[in-house]
């Protein structure tokens, strides 16, 4: 991928991101146009829920990252870059557990509210192993080719989220915990512990101590998604988006460093 074409693919993705927080923004006003809420003070009191609100703040925070990397790291072809932006990218499927709220209030089949659950838990699981892949990328290991890459964790992606077990409930499926599922939440704790040694064990071979603070960088990511993917108060959600833009911030800037790009 020729940086012409990541950046213009950059491009397209924080424009649908800003797209989708903008529907999402209005989706209660053009519930009181459609007729299902008397009053638009009413849709949006009804529909904003904290875990509504939790959703948008994740996509804003995807959409203003994409930005900073854009501009910041725009002659930069690095691997480690890419897909730390393919995990960014991975939160615009984050848009779906607000829209299984707002299905809700349209009262729409039950199958679409299941498919937007897959979706956000693809969303979740293409994420960690995009971070995986960037660690993998700054190592001795490294990956040539990105787009062959990308392809493997969609489709890794997918096979995992489809064979997760959903429930009945809706807002367990959405925001919660799916099932009994234990193999896949061990599995992903184990690749999230893999991401962060990589940089550790990097920082023992190339005796280069930034790599430890892409170690802490990483550890704040994946524990801030963590936290707030669950969206279980907002206490916790506040937490975890705080660990999230202070690992952003620290990974970005050490990579930066390491590779002393202008």
């Amino acid at each position: 991928m020729t940086l012409i074409q990541r950046n213009n693919i950059l491009l397209v993705i924080i424009g649908m991101l800003l797209t989708i927080l903008t529907f999402l923004l209005i989706a209660p006003y053009l519930l009181y146009i459609a007729g299902e809420i008397e009053s638009s003070s009413q849709a949006y009191k009804k529909l904003l829920t904290p875990n509504y609100i939790f959703g948008l703040l994740l996509i804003f925070y995807s959409a203003i990252t994409l930005i900073f990397l854009r501009f910041f790291f725009y002659k930069t072809n690095s691997i480690e870059i890419i897909f730390f932006m393919l995990f960014l990218t991975s939160l615009i499927f984050e848009a779906s557990r607000p829209m299984i709220i707002i299905l809700n209030e349209f009262n729409f089949s039950f199958t679409y509210v299941m498919f937007l659950s897959r979706v956000a838990y693809f969303s979740k699981i293409c994420g960690v192993f995009a971070l995986f892949a960037a660690a993998l990328a700054s190592s001795d290991i490294g990956i040539s080719r990105s787009k062959t890459s990308m392809l493997i964790i969609a489709v890794l992606s997918l096979m995992f989220a489809s064979a997760i077990p959903l429930s009945s409930d809706m807002f367990s499926n959405g925001y919660n915990k799916p099932g009994f599922f234990n193999y896949y939440l061990f599995t992903l704790i184990f690749i999230k512990f893999l991401t962060v040694l990589i940089f550790v064990i990097n920082y023992f071979q190339k005796r280069n101590k930034e790599y430890l603070f892409l170690a802490l960088g990483i550890m704040l990511i994946i524990t801030g998604k963590e936290i707030t993917f669950y969206m279980t108060s907002f206490e916790f959600f506040l937490a975890g988006m705080v660990l999230l833009v202070a690992g952003t911030v620290l990974f970005s800037k050490k990579i930066h460093e390491i590779y002393k790009w202008d």
